[in-house]
């Protein structure tokens, strides 16, 4: 039994090894390999999977009733949906294996184990912000800003006054937010308790540079999404450093570094442009969406509301509406007519992905069992930190919340991203160091 615990924890660090490197793959060391890279995870995620069913680890109720569906949608894609295979393979790959994967997963990894994640996440802030600044200031043709498979319009996605928003190591500006929002609470945490990031050998100098560099990765992003998300886990930081009372004061430290340190960083005319950019491209969207809460809800609700009126009952097929599948069912992202053009500016939000490719009845259920995972995620992590002080599970939720409920998962990034959160919480939760406990 031990041997199989033994290859599901490495099937998990190659998946969380490609999730981190799969851009450079694409953009840069093996560009001719692309389209392999896309799915490079997925096999690894399977064979966990598979060996978590024989020894009995996958005993989660949300997830089998994920999969059930999944198995559901799969088989109304071939027979009244799009009928392509590969496509249905494509899109329930999400739901039979990806979230069997997450609780299969967090029940042979230890808490050690989630420290290690956090650290090679925090590791990164540094170069990834230094990085992105030289992507900020580089055409996209430079080698810096090449594209998926050598693509020499360059990987940046549209910002404002003629900049970028930079994707990092990424091959989009959504893997570099994730990445970013998955490192934050590690980060807070590492501050917040000095005495495990000595253990996993961060000084403290590193973790206040860290926390200056992501600061200044926000303007630099050029992301309305990382400055959001930035908020959102800050409100829970707050929350918590409020309960632990005795600890309150590095929290004081930490709001006046961010208030009176950061802004000098951005004293000069290079730094202050950042900070242009950004402000425009904030102003900008806002005009055009109608302010941010107002965009958001549009995005959630509305598409919701949209697809739920255009989409067939037993919807289009699962992986119809994700790029891979796209190219494969009309060769183009944006060759679609029909019935399909009435519906596809419904599925560029999950929720509204999920009704039009699965159909209403199972589409909605679908939501309500993600909906389902946040608040047991939420629960349990407020129950932690209440009852023990157990901040790890607390700074971590936030980000594995949102995306499960949220995140767009026909994205390879975002779906795994939302995988390495959720997975991350639920070892967090664990009260000693040990593999295999109950979820």
């Amino acid at each position: 039994m031990s041997k199989s615990y033994d290859k599901i924890k490495k099937c998990f660090w190659i998946f969380f090894f490609f999730l981190l490197t799969e851009g450079i793959f694409r953009r840069w060391l093996l560009p001719e390999f692309n389209n392999m890279f896309l799915v490079i995870r997925d096999p690894f995620v399977i064979y966990a999977v598979v060996l978590g069913m024989r020894c009995g680890l996958f005993r989660s109720g949300v997830a089998k009733f994920i999969m059930g569906i999944g198995i559901l949608c799969f088989i109304f894609a071939l027979t009244i949906g799009h009928g392509n295979l590969l496509v249905a393979i494509y899109g329930a790959r999400i739901t039979v294996f990806y979230f069997p994967f997450i609780y299969i997963v967090s029940r042979v990894l230890s808490r050690d184990d989630v420290l290690k994640i956090g650290k090679v996440l925090v590791l990164m802030i540094i170069p990834m912000v230094f990085l992105n600044i030289v992507q900020f200031f580089s055409p996209q043709s430079s080698f810096v800003n090449i594209g998926v498979g050598g693509d020499e319009d360059g990987a940046g996605f549209g910002g404002a006054m003629g900049y970028f928003r930079p994707p990092g190591i990424f091959t989009f500006i959504a893997g570099l937010t994730d990445y970013y929002a998955c490192s934050l609470g590690f980060l807070l945490y590492f501050y917040f308790c000095p005495e495990d990031a000595a253990r996993m050998k961060l000084s403290r100098w590193l973790i206040i540079l860290s926390v200056c560099a992501y600061f200044i990765s926000i303007p630099v992003s050029i992301s309305r999404t990382h400055f959001v998300q930035t908020g959102f886990i800050l409100v829970f930081f707050v929350i918590m450093a409020i309960r632990s009372g005795k600890s309150f004061s590095r929290v004081i430290m930490f709001a006046l570094f961010v208030v009176i340190a950061i802004p000098l960083l951005f004293l000069n005319n290079d730094t202050k442009l950042f900070i242009d950019v950004f402000m425009e491209r904030f102003t900008g969207a806002n005009e055009s969406e109608g302010g941010l809460a107002k965009s958001a809800m549009e995005r959630i609700f509305g598409w919701l509301f949209r697809a739920i009126d255009k989409a067939p009952l037993f919807g289009f097929g699962d992986g119809y509406f994700s790029n891979v599948g796209m190219k494969i069912l009309h060769g183009d992202t944006n060759a679609y007519t029909g019935a399909i053009k009435n519906v596809v500016d419904s599925t560029e939000m999950e929720w509204g992905r999920i009704v039009c490719e699965d159909g209403v009845i199972l589409g909605i259920l679908l939501i309500v069992a993600r909906i389902k995972i946040a608040y047991n995620v939420w629960r349990q992590s407020l129950n932690a930190l209440c009852r023990r002080c157990d901040y790890l599970s607390w700074l971590l939720m936030p980000m594995a919340a949102f995306s499960v409920c949220i995140y767009q998962c026909k994205a390879p990034y975002n779906l795994g991203f939302m995988t390495l959160m959720i997975i991350s919480v639920l070892v967090s939760l664990r009260t000693n160091n040990q593999q295999v406990i109950s979820n």
